[in-house]
């Protein structure tokens, strides 16, 4: 699993496969309380192929 510390650095890195999962352990700032789990979907027509796993 990729780490990341808020989601802009989520938001420039690219997965390498479908279902590859990412944790971020903030929205702004390490800590903040937004803390998450995304996973990369290559197929996605969105600008960030990176989806939320709730």
């Amino acid at each position: 699993m990729l780490t990341f510390n808020n989601l802009n650095e989520l938001r420039s890195a690219t997965g390498s496969l479908d279902g590859e999962l990412a944790f971020i352990a903030g929205y702004y700032n390490r800590g903040d309380g937004g803390e998450g789990k995304y996973y990369w979907n290559s197929s996605s027509v969105q600008k960030s192929r990176w989806w939320c796993c709730y």
